[in-house]
């Protein structure tokens, strides 16, 4: 970190330098491990797809089960994604809200059959966010008293995980197939916020500007091995995928700019103060390992269970900032239902959950972090004329929580243990067309 400007009377001020400097993600962020749901069919069913994956989404979730399919194109587009989190007393006895909302792609994947398996290409949008937004605040209270008149702050976040690569699947006995997507892997997130601060007027007042900047970019590489048994005239199946993202390269970097100043009828004050750090370490991410279990009981009825369990990982910079944090072991769980009411409509319904990937207990003082349970819902209605499928549906999750806002808190919350409380919630609309 270097310091390039400081006067001592702008340290007296410093408790609010980067109030929101790094600013909790909502809804889609980096502190949950399943925010979107990915493909047609597995999206209707809560992304409870790992003991079927027979057609061209299994690429993502079990490529394995693209053997039992047919050579197919399919594409999903998340006509709108909506999330709300809104932090409990930010500004003293304030809270603060955080809207983003975005027409996204969804994914896009191929299969096609060759002599001794299958072969397919898959793009997935694994989460995406965006937000800018103007917020106005006043007379903001810290630690019982009144420290500002007015505030303004106007934020702008973007965040972009994308995963694309080949895939390929066969057959190894008889029920038995085994299959393998090499993903890239691609993350791009961009955060920048002004804020000011005002008291007082006439020939008395006091003024606190600030701006931040942050970027990161991170590549890696993501493979998936898949697993998956359907026996013979069987309504049972069973699926296993593995998988892990190893990144072998990430740029990060965080600009602050400052500028203080105090007017009193008898002495001006000013300060200045601008901070940069840049950071190369790599995020480790978790083995993920799920195994699914799908039970037909007449053609038109069917049920499919997910369970998704994530391994500990730990942070791996030093930094005074921290720009990596550790994320704890949990389980994730979806469970999904398919109804196939004629030949040309099907009906799908699904519970999932999407537990926080970290506990505010373990993130240092100075680190700031999100721990958010949350549960939700989704459906979709398909409409199938011969190999052609559309399908409308709807996701819908919401949880409460912790945050901490860490050494770029506000008030009370900065170098303090003490967590606000947060809510979250997520809609989603997708679109999906198969042939």
């Amino acid at each position: 970190m270097k310091t390039i400007r400081n006067k001592h009377r702008y340290l007296n001020f410093f408790w609010l330098f980067l109030l929101l400097v790094f600013p909790l993600s909502s809804g889609a962020d980096e502190f949950h491990f399943n925010n979107f749901p990915v493909g047609e069919r597995p999206s209707g069913l809560a992304g409870a797809y790992t003991a079927l994956s027979n057609d061209a989404t299994g690429l993502f979730y079990n490529p394995a089960g693209i053997v039992r399919g047919v050579n197919q194109v399919t594409a999903s587009i998340y006509a709108y994604t909506k999330s709300t989190t809104e932090y409990k007393n930010v500004f003293g006895n304030t809270n603060w809200t955080k809207d983003t909302g975005e027409f996204v792609p969804g994914f896009f994947g191929f299969t096609h059959t060759l002599s001794k398996g299958t072969l397919g290409f898959s793009v997935a949008v694994v989460d995406s966010g965006r937000s800018d937004q103007n917020q106005d605040v006043f007379n903001i209270i810290t630690n019982g008293q009144k420290r500002w008149d007015y505030g303004r702050i106007n934020y702008n976040y973007e965040n972009k995980v994308y995963n694309f690569g080949p895939s390929f699947a066969m057959p190894i006995s008889e029920g038995f197939s085994l299959g393998t997507t090499l993903y890239l892997h691609y993350k791009n997130q961009k955060e920048v916020q002004n804020q000011f601060f005002s008291s007082g007027g006439g020939s008395t007042y006091e003024l606190l500007w600030e701006n931040m900047r942050i970027e990161e970019t991170e590549w890696g590489i993501r493979p998936i091995l898949g697993l998956l048994w359907k026996p013979k005239d069987q309504k049972f199946s069973a699926g296993l995928s593995v998988s892990r993202t190893f990144v072998f390269s990430r740029d990060y970097s965080a600009q602050y700019l400052g500028a203080y100043q105090s007017v009193t009828p008898s002495s001006t004050q000013s300060g200045a103060l601008g901070v940069l750090e840049k950071s190369s370490d790599f995020r480790e991410y978790p083995f993920i390992a799920t195994l699914g279990i799908a039970y037909s009981f007449s053609p038109r009825w069917l049920l499919s269970w997910d369970l998704s369990y994530y391994t500990k990982t730990a942070r791996q910079d030093r930094n005074e900032l921290p720009s990596t944090f550790s994320t704890r072991s949990f389980f994730n769980t979806a469970i999904g239902g398919e109804f196939r009411h004629s030949e040309k409509w099907i009906f799908r319904a699904g519970f999932f959950t999407n537990l926080a990937n970290n506990s505010t207990d373990d993130l240092t003082v100075n680190q700031r972090g999100e721990s958010v349970d949350m549960v939700g819902v989704n459906l979709s209605a398909s409409f199938k004329q011969k190999n052609i499928s559309f399908t409308l549906g709807t996701s819908y999750s919401t949880g409460t929580g912790k945050a901490r806002l860490g050494e770029f808190g506000f008030g009370e919350n900065r170098f303090t243990s003490n967590p606000v409380d947060v809510q979250n919630s997520l809609w989603i609309i997708f679109f999906s067309a198969s042939f």
